[in-house]
């Protein structure tokens, strides 16, 4: 019976690896995945002792898998998510987990071997590690809240400005919008980013950017310092309002000027005219 179910289409479709095995540990059947993982055909795989098919690296830790299950025999033991990598005949390798199952079928004491592919699992592995690394090795405030907004993770330039600023009287970082837990339900609601939040301190300034993890049902956070920022913007304000005021100063100073010049000239004009009346009457 086992062996009809093993040979059913439908196990073709299983993403894990399934083979059929006798008690002397021969090949009865194996399914597409498991045939992909050892390098070989079903038809090649039929009737061939397990260890002449399941190649494994010589590195690979613990025992050979046929070793191990031949060793669990006599008291029916099954293994559990063992691991290991196998080896294919062209040398593509697999990190995988494996698990023996012992079967009793019409006498012959022979068992269900499963091979489950780690590859994809380990690469998002090192997904999630590097960019953990990055967030870890971040010079800008990296945050994670939760639907309720509390704080659920804050990477080590997050955690200096607590300790430097501290918390608000509502028991929010001080470096973070006063909204927050407004700006973490609507991202959360709506799915989408909300950037340019901006918060200034007297000693500081951050813009905020605000993105929706909904899988985790999470908001993960990012600060910019924009503190060098809004000080070079207040200095060049100042010096804007300084040139204003020279500016103002110069108009004055050139009124005034003018206005002198034309007295000066009413007065040249003025004194002439008084000495050439006197002299025309000679």
């Amino acid at each position: 019976m086992p062996q009809i179910l093993l040979n059913h289409p439908a196990l073709d479709t299983l993403p894990i690896g399934v083979v059929l095995l006798d008690s002397r540990l021969r090949i009865l059947s194996v399914n597409a995945e498991a045939a992909r993982l050892v390098g070989h055909s079903a038809d090649f795989c039929s009737s061939k002792p397990l260890q002449d098919v399941l190649l494994q690296r010589p590195e690979a830790s613990g025992h050979n898998i046929a070793t191990r299950i031949q060793e669990s025999l006599p008291d029916r033991r099954p293994i559990q998510k063992a691991q290991t990598t196998l080896t294919g005949p062209t040398h593509e390798s697999h990190p995988v987990e494996w698990t023996y199952v012992p079967l009793d079928t019409n006498g012959d004491t022979g068992g269900v071997l499963t091979i489950r592919d780690l590859t994809r699992e380990i690469e998002l592995q090192q997904d999630r590690d590097r960019l953990a690394r990055v967030a870890e090795e971040s010079p800008s405030p990296v945050i994670e809240l939760d639907s309720d907004a509390n704080l659920v993770y804050a990477n080590p330039a997050m955690t200096q400005l607590l300790q430097q600023f501290g918390y608000d009287t509502n028991g929010f970082p001080a470096v973070v919008p006063r909204e927050l837990a407004r700006l973490v339900q609507r991202c959360l609601e709506s799915g989408q980013e909300v950037r340019g939040k901006e918060v200034c301190l007297p000693q500081a300034s951050f813009t905020w950017i605000f993105c929706p993890v909904p899988s985790h049902q999470l908001v993960r956070g990012y600060a910019v310092d924009m503190t060098e920022v809004m000080a070079a913007q207040e200095e060049l304000r100042r010096s804007a309002e300084h040139l204003r005021n020279s500016n103002r100063q110069l108009d004055q100073a050139l009124r005034e000027a003018q206005d002198a010049a034309r007295v000066k000239t009413s007065f040249l004009a003025t004194v002439s005219h008084e000495l050439r009346t006197p002299m025309n009457g000679v």
